[in-house]
């Protein structure tokens, strides 16, 4: 009798799914959010287990990595890919997934990182600056100016100064100062106005800062001032020289102011 013979054609198992992403900007030292990299087995048998391979340890950060086991002929896993910058500027990084049987494939990055927001004031951040002494009634007005040192952009920029009631000391607003809300691009500035309008005679003290929501406070910048009394003339007097025989010259008398 004759003998059936018959046998399924298969073929090999055979990674695919190579991919691109970019991550868009990303502060330094920040981890981006999560790019799902689904790897598939376009054959018919099983691949190899697979091996992963980092060629950006640094900054490329591997979260879920389901393809530790043989996928299947049709299957697919996925990874969790992030990225962290350690420097400002265009960066890149692949991560390589190798099978035997399967081959290989890669996921290639690219992202841009830029330095975090940070607000510095000037002049003399973290110091004192003494608007000297100033007549009582009148007003001294100094500039200072706000600056993101970081390319990150602000949020909302808050002028605070910190002072006790009645000391003379407030913002003043001028035409194209920060204001309340103001939010400042990469390495861009505002100016902020403060005034001291003596209340009295003596030393007057203040702290100005300023503050976004996300960014912490710029160090705080210690103020001063003395008020003085205006200079006023006294001594308004009046004398009788007495009787004074024609061009002969009286006796002196001295007159205080």
């Amino acid at each position: 009798n004759p003998l059936s013979l018959s046998a399924n054609g298969q073929r090999q198992g055979a990674l695919s799914g190579t991919a691109t992403n970019n991550f868009g900007t990303v502060v330094v030292g920040a981890t981006s959010g999560a790019f799902t990299w689904t790897i598939s087995n376009s054959g018919d048998a099983a691949t190899g287990i697979p091996a992963l391979m980092n060629g950006n340890i640094a900054e490329l950060v591997v979260g879920a990595n389901n393809c530790t086991v043989a996928i299947p002929g049709g299957g697919q896993c996925t990874i969790s890919v992030s990225f962290r910058p350690s420097a400002a500027g265009a960066r890149s990084g692949t991560l390589s997934l190798t099978a035997t049987p399967g081959g290989t494939v890669t996921f290639t990055n690219s992202a841009s990182g830029q330095t975090a927001a940070g607000l510095v004031l000037s002049p003399a951040t973290g110091s004192s600056i003494n608007f000297g002494n100033v007549l009582v009634g009148s007003t001294a007005t100094q500039a200072y100016t706000v600056t993101n040192s970081g390319q990150q952009a602000t949020t909302a920029v808050t002028v605070l100064l910190t002072t006790a009631a009645g000391s003379g000391f407030a913002v003043a607003p001028a035409t194209g100062d920060c204001t309340m809300g103001t939010t400042l691009a990469g390495s861009a500035s505002c100016t902020v106005h403060i005034s001291f309008s003596p209340p009295g005679t003596g030393l007057q003290a203040a702290k100005m800062g300023s503050r976004p929501a996300a960014v912490g406070a710029s160090p705080p910048l210690s103020l001063s001032g003395t008020g003085q009394r205006p200079g006023s003339l006294t001594g308004t007097a009046s004398n009788n020289f007495g009787t004074v025989v024609v061009g002969v010259a009286s006796g002196s008398v001295t007159w205080t102011v």
